[in-house]
């Protein structure tokens, strides 16, 4: 099964994937949207995911999770945007798609716990377009035109990682990543229908790379209740920037510089409870970006920023002959985010839902569909209220590589 699953993920990656741009706006500021959700297994609890325990998904928040994992797994995601957004002078729609991650957990050992890890999964996404009109008077000259914000790209996370079980009520675990990214601007003003106002175009590449590790625990202090701690540490990003101002007056002009963007930690906890075929869970996680030296734009504030979660999942049925719609998980969930920033004195909050469903089909062979609907923002000092829905769906296959056995002592 897993030659199947890597024949598809060739197939993927081979493909030229088709996207309109913009889709998130607010993710202008600082490093984009961070991804606070991860796979369509956790999307489908609203993110939910650093103490909620999962037998065929691979934690992105948690490395200490991993040990609840019974199978080999190999998993690639797919996640669709469309954003309705709503500003004083036009509406828009708006929408991008793009590969979620691929990743890969071998289980060791089930007894024991120990797990390795590997993957690639978007840490921050920056996919904006942003029209703001120019009607002004000069030297008794009407001129009408447009300034034309767009910015596309991202940062993402390769990491590498092991867990394991050290006692039968606590699992520890810790990965290496490697951050690297690019992420394309262009600022373009124009003016219409006059002769003496001139195009001017600025374009911007910056690229991102870095180190860092994280660490988690997961505390199993009664039968069916689990808590779950995760640290992240983020040294200094290295940002390489390449600037060129362009316009129909004067020649070409190019700025290259490396500059160190001084990312902070983040930390969070979650608890989760099983009873019957269900879990409930809660996450709370944290980051202060008030020392961000990043992409500081005027009239925005960096700040800290928190996520608070939510969801539960109706466990399926494990038995092969029970109907498929037993077997299927169901999920409901729903987050708020407190995005790291302020504009124009504007705290900018999101609020979403989520609703999941997780499809076995031959063997280990699961799907995870995840719909995200919920809004951003606001229209107050001239901003943008976005209203979105996202669409996740991840594909997974897995094996028993390694067979627990009897010991001896």
């Amino acid at each position: 099964m897993l030659k199947r699953l890597l024949v598809i993920l060739f197939v993927i990656l081979s493909a030229t994937p088709a996207f309109s741009q913009g889709g998130m706006n607010y993710s202008i500021f600082g490093i984009g949207d961070i991804n606070t959700t991860g796979n369509a297994s956790y999307d489908g609890v609203g993110g939910t995911s650093i103490a909620f325990p999962a037998e065929n998904s691979i934690n992105f928040r948690n490395p200490a999770m991993w040990s609840y994992v019974t199978t080999t797994r190999i998993n690639v995601g797919y996640k669709f945007n469309q954003t309705l957004a709503f500003s004083d002078l036009q509406d828009s729609y708006q929408n991008f798609g793009a590969l979620n991650g691929i990743s890969g957990l071998f289980m060791i050992d089930t007894g024991m716990g120990i797990a390795a890890s590997f993957g690639i999964h978007p840490y921050s996404n920056i996919n904006y377009m942003i029209a703001s009109p120019i009607k002004e008077i000069v030297n008794d000259i009407y001129l009408d035109g447009r300034t034309i914000y767009q910015g596309k790209g991202g940062i993402s996370m390769l990491y590498f990682g092991g867990a394991t079980k050290i006692t039968k009520y606590a699992s520890v675990g810790a990965s290496v990543f490697s951050t690297f990214g690019k992420v394309s601007s262009l600022r373009k003003t124009e003016y219409f229908g006059d002769p003496y106002a001139f195009t001017y175009i600025s374009s911007r590449n910056d690229f991102f790379s870095g180190f860092g590790y994280k660490a988690g625990l997961s505390l199993k202090p009664i039968t069916n209740l689990t808590l779950g701690f995760y640290y992240e540490n983020q040294p200094n990003l290295d940002v390489e920037t390449d600037i060129v101002f362009e316009s129909t007056l004067l020649p070409d002009t190019s700025i290259s510089r490396m500059n160190a963007v001084l990312m902070p930690d983040a930390f969070g906890f979650g608890i989760a409870y099983e009873t019957g075929k269900f879990i409930i869970g809660a996450d709370l996680s944290i980051q202060d970006f008030s020392n961000f030296n990043y992409n500081n734009l005027d009239n925005s504030t960096y700040k800290s920023g928190m996520v608070i979660s939510a969801g539960i999942n109706r466990i399926g049925n494990k038995n092969l002959s029970a109907p498929v719609a037993d077997r299927m998980s169901y999920k409901l969930g729903a987050y708020f985010k407190q995005h790291y920033y302020s504009v124009y004195g504007n705290d900018i909050t999101e609020m979403a839902a989520s609703l999941g469903f997780q499809v076995p089909w031959a063997g280990t062979f699961i799907s995870d569909i995840a719909l995200t609907i919920g809004s951003r923002g606001t229209q107050s000092d001239g901003l943008i209220r976005e209203y979105f829905g996202k669409i996740s769906v991840d594909i997974s296959i897995g094996e028993t590589w390694f067979k627990p056995f009897k010991r001896d002592y």
